[in-house]
């Protein structure tokens, strides 16, 4: 997991961060193209579960400053 996450302590909460963010956008992603495929609405349930978790998580990456 080292390779993958980096093995700076500091970093390693902030790339885990970035990818459960990617992840969690992949779903939206998804989520969205199966809306349009099928004709219904693509503000769904998921979306509006999902999208404040995005937004957290980014606030967090971007927002955390240096000590």
């Amino acid at each position: 997991m080292g390779k993958f996450f980096g093995t700076k302590k500091e970093n390693a909460a902030m790339n885990i961060a970035f990818v459960i963010c990617c992840i969690l956008f992949a779903f939206c992603l998804i989520d969205i193209i199966h809306a349009i495929i099928y004709d219904k609405s693509a503000y769904t349930e998921l979306i509006k579960a999902i999208l404040p978790i995005i937004t957290l998580t980014l606030g967090y990456i971007f927002g955390k400053g240096e000590k």
